[in-house]
């Protein structure tokens, strides 16, 4: 499994969550939640010890902020 794959798979996956949240607290709450979590994975890919972690904070963490709109 490739890293891209899963940050595609994250933002498929998280489609219908993020629907539901940009007609709750509106599109520009969400994108900036989606921007946070961009920098905040990408920032915390950078001090990972291992791969896993790697595709736990780049692929998990930043694929969610890029599914919001970031």
């Amino acid at each position: 499994m490739y890293l891209t794959d899963s940050i595609y798979n994250a933002i498929i996956f998280s489609a219908p969550m993020v629907s539901a949240m940009m007609l709750t607290y509106g599109a520009r709450t969400v994108v900036m939640i989606g921007s946070l979590l961009i920098a905040a994975g990408t920032v915390a890919s950078a001090f990972v010890p291992d791969l896993a972690y790697l595709y736990l904070t780049y692929s998990l963490v930043t694929g969610k902020g890029w599914a919001y709109g970031g």
